[in-house]
């Protein structure tokens, strides 16, 4: 890996310790990575602005196959970008010209779905693009590793990735579950603070806080909550730190979830379906880097 610098200077929303932690654990999945080969070519990475450690992987494995990488940064937050561009000695553009485009080989693009159509009708190589998805954890174990383990997973990226879970069905006492989530989110309130919270969500978080008071209980503190809440009042949109509890009494009561961009699943349960990936809890936030993405070889297809 490139030394990459201190990600505390890159505004990326999170807290000082929240940053450095995602980046750690980022870095920690790239080199266990088994190399993959491929025919180099100029690859154009187009980031979304909400995880900032998003286009690390990528940058690492398309330079080291011998690609030329360009890589696209969010306007609203291009910090990060610039330095892993920096550190890699790669092209780096800002803003939304989509011309640059026509000088690649190859994209991968990462951010909302609207902007995906955009790419993919602007486009017309190898691609690989990846718009909104939701993720969820499905547990039957309610120890104390698990609950500090899911919490890890809503805590790194303050809840802002495609990979952070929107909630957590329980088939074991869920209620014990989510008083345990509420302590480990507590701990790492002290450990790694939360980073900005966007006032706009202010609302949204009081409306479900008060519906886990109504309607079940809700623990919480100055930046975390978990509401433990039947799964009627699901809200598949994941809040900085808010991490739901529902009890559900067999998977067949997660077809509420039809329907939805499934990404990830977290789960010790067998024979889930409907994911693009499955992984044990603590692990939505550090999927392996081999090449793929949500089912895809990215690797394979671009090159």
């Amino acid at each position: 890996m490139r030394t990459l610098g201190d990600p505390t200077t890159w505004n990326t929303g999170l807290s000082d310790e929240g940053a450095v932690e995602a980046l750690r654990v980022e870095v920690e999945c790239i080199d266990a990575a088994i190399p993959r080969t491929g025919r180099p070519r100029r690859i154009a990475i187009w980031c979304a602005q909400n995880v900032f450690i998003a286009p690390l992987r990528w940058v690492e494995r398309f330079t080291g196959l011998g690609c030329e990488v360009v890589l696209k940064v969010p306007s609203a937050r291009p910090e990060a970008g610039r330095a892993i561009a920096a550190a890699y000695g790669i092209e780096c553009l800002e803003g939304h010209d989509l011309a640059p485009l026509q000088e690649v080989d190859a994209l991968l693009a990462f951010g909302s779905d609207g902007a995906m159509q955009v790419l993919d009708a602007a486009f017309d190589g190898p691609k690989a693009l990846f718009g909104h998805r939701v993720s969820f954890a499905v547990v039957e174990d309610i120890s104390n590793e698990t609950a500090r383990a899911l919490a890890m997973d809503a805590a790194l990226h303050d809840g802002a990735g495609c990979r952070s879970p929107a909630a957590i069905f329980c088939l074991g006492d869920a209620e014990r579950l989510a008083m345990r989530v509420a302590q480990a989110l507590r701990e790492l309130a002290i450990s790694m603070p939360r980073g900005v919270f966007d006032p706009a969500l202010g609302p949204e978080w009081r409306r479900r806080c008060g519906l886990g008071r109504v309607r079940g209980r809700c623990w919480s503190g100055h930046e975390w909550a978990v509401p433990y809440l039947p799964i009627a009042e699901l809200s598949p949109a994941p809040l900085p730190r808010m991490l739901p509890v529902h009890p559900i009494a067999s998977v067949e009561d997660l077809a509420v979830l039809r329907g939805l961009p499934l990404g990830a699943c977290a789960t010790d349960v067998e024979g889930l379906t409907g994911f693009h990936t499955l992984c044990a809890p603590g692990m939505l936030q550090r999927p392996v880097a081999d090449g793929t993405w949500e089912g895809v070889d990215v690797v394979e297809r671009l090159l």
